[in-house]
């Protein structure tokens, strides 16, 4: 019996112990909304740059960090030709050789979305079209860029809740 139990104890110890690691732990988001009522999400624990006329200028409207792990998320903007779909601009540039994986989804709160990871992995990003013909995009990745973001522990979770985030609110 008490090699049973012995065995039992080591077993519910591993169990437990891989059911930790598998667990992604939990990138707290925070929802904001701009004044068309475009709304998306961003960790809510990170750090935030403080726009620069330079960063306007390149139509960069977030630039965050989480200092501990070297991670960064950039977003900015840019004009759509007149006339295209997600699914357009998916096709025009999905021949570039960076992009490993590319799709147009459609999100939890029925937006497209049009969602990448270069080949390398370490970017990780996505892309929604604003009603004024804007796209406007966001990436993730580590700082020195030297290893695929999708490893960081949380990451998948965060970039899917944020994913489901995007829409346009009532005004």
């Amino acid at each position: 019996m008490k090699k049973f139990l012995a065995f039992f104890t080591v077993l519910m110890f591993l169990c437990t112990a891989a059911l930790a690691d598998s667990a992604d732990p939990i990138i707290p988001l925070e929802t904001l909304t701009m004044e068309d009522g475009f709304t998306f999400a961003i960790p809510a624990q990170w750090s935030y740059l403080p726009v620069t006329e330079e960063m306007d200028a390149q139509n960069i409207f977030l630039t965050g960090f989480d200092f501990n792990d070297s991670i960064m998320v950039t977003a900015f903007m840019y004009q759509l030709e007149e006339g295209l779909t997600l699914t357009d601009h998916m096709g025009k540039i999905s021949s570039s050789e960076e992009y490993g994986s590319m799709e147009v989804i459609t999100n939890e709160k029925g937006a497209e979305v049009l969602v990448y990871e270069y080949k390398d992995g370490t970017i990780k990003g996505y892309e929604f079209l604003l009603d004024n013909g804007y796209i406007v995009h966001f990436m993730y990745g580590f700082v020195n860029l030297d290893k695929p973001i999708m490893e960081h522990p949380g990451m998948e979770a965060m970039v899917n809740d944020a994913v489901n985030s995007l829409c346009y609110t009532e005004k």
